[in-house]
């Protein structure tokens, strides 16, 4: 039982430790940026959601890695001679990563499509705070929000 007490204290204290902050990146041409990230210290970022990147067409959705512009077709890249190759991205201080997704909730690995458009990468902190911002060459077509999570991972 004694045992069983110290556990909980230490995963209690553990979870005490853990920090969260939500952000809503628009899907217009502004940015949302974060708080500062303790320097050395390592964060998971979780993306959710998705936005449609032109009002007219039925299926023109993305999430932050992926998009889809045929129903139930959607690619990673976007691949369309004019536009850049990380158009309709989820930027981080300008830079496209490959962020990881996953099939099952559970397991996430780059270059995988999320069915629950829920991806997450991961950075340590150099002291200055993250600037988000969605890719695209026609903000004025988009329509809704991601939203973002990210906290803090002890390792």
């Amino acid at each position: 039982m004694k045992k069983l007490l110290i556990l909980v204290a230490f995963l209690f204290a553990l979870a005490s430790l853990s920090y969260a902050e939500t952000l809503s990146i628009p899907s217009t041409n502004n940015s949302a940026t974060s708080s500062a990230l303790a320097e050395g210290t390592l964060y998971e970022i979780k993306a959710e959601g998705t936005w449609k990147f032109s009002c007219g067409h039925p299926t023109a959705f993305c999430d932050a890695e992926w998009w889809e512009d045929d129903p139930g077709t959607w690619s990673e890249n976007f691949d369309i001679p004019g536009y850049p190759i990380n158009n309709l991205e989820l930027l981080i201080n300008e830079v496209a990563y490959d962020w990881m997704g996953t099939t099952d909730s559970e397991h996430f690995s780059p270059h995988t499509y999320s069915p629950s458009h829920i991806y997450k990468l991961y950075v340590t902190g150099n002291g200055a705070p993250l600037n988000f911002r969605i890719s695209d060459t026609a903000y004025e077509d988009n329509w809704a929000l991601s939203h973002l999570k990210w906290v803090i991972l002890f390792c």
